[in-house]
């Protein structure tokens, strides 16, 4: 037979969930027969999905897992249901709910595209916050680049690090009144030319580009030497067969020359 591992007796709850999200809950189903079982989940509702895959092939005493993810469209209460079959004819049903819900606070824009600067410039952008209740409500910024803060002020990130700090948000904390917006500006002020910035990115590679310029010099220093070194033997040997010629009879040898 087949048998399901979850909390409760084939339920599951999301709960309150952003209509602009998708909620995840993950199921373990394992074939306690001999032989392998397929299985596969049919009649799926819109606003679920499962993942991987809904179809499924199972070997014997084995567990997979799948994920029911759950799409709330509006803000409503859902219940709805699942069907899993099996190539034995058994038939499991696995009951769902959840709410949809909208965010106390929502942004204007989910993603803000800032473009490519150089180092001592900034771009600057802007997005909208907006409080959708009736009531006040408090907000604040994290940053992703500082999970840790532990409080430190924006003087303290850019003292400790500044490549951490190349991503500046105003305000990044207040309240917004009911059913009030506004607006928060954000800066892109990347410090390129800090080591630790490109440490940051996995390379250092200001280090590898004046490593790459020293090598470069001392062979171009090395070539220059060698082509100086040729012309003043040549220059030599050049005065020394002039001494030898301007020397009646005589015969130059070695620089200290004899004459018979």
């Amino acid at each position: 037979g087949m048998g399901f591992e979850r909390a409760g007796d084939l339920v599951v709850k999301y709960g309150k969930c952003f209509i602009t999200q998708a909620v995840s809950k993950a199921i373990k189903i394992t074939n306690t027969s001999d032989v392998v079982q397929r299985a596969g989940f049919v009649e799926v509702p819109p606003l679920a999905r499962v993942l991987p895959s809904a179809f499924m092939a199972i070997l014997p005493k084995t567990t997979v897992t799948r994920h029911i993810v759950f799409y709330p469209g509006a803000v409503a209460s859902y219940a709805f249901s699942l069907k899993c079959k099996t190539n034995l004819g058994q038939t499991y049903t696995i009951n769902c709910s959840g709410k949809g819900a909208t965010a106390s606070l929502q942004l204007r824009d989910s993603t803000v595209r800032l473009a490519a600067v150089g180092d001592g410039y900034y771009e600057r952008a802007w997005t909208y916050l907006t409080n959708t209740t009736d009531e006040a409500m408090a907000f604040k910024f994290g940053n992703a680049l500082h999970p840790d803060d532990n409080g430190m002020s924006a003087a303290e990130k850019k003292d400790s690090d500044p490549a951490m700090n190349f991503l500046g948000l105003s305000p990044a904390s207040g309240v917004v009144g009911p059913r009030e917006t506004v607006r928060v500006q954000i800066d892109f002020n990347p410090a390129i030319n800090v080591p630790s910035f490109w440490k940051l990115l996995g390379k250092d590679l200001l280090g590898k580009h004046d490593q790459e310029d020293s090598k470069n010099n001392q062979k171009k220093n090395q070539e220059s030497s060698g082509a100086e070194d040729g012309s003043v033997a040549g220059d030599e040997k050049g005065n020394t067969n002039d001494a030898g010629d301007s020397t009646d009879g005589g015969d130059a040898k070695g620089g200290g020359g004899s004459v018979k």
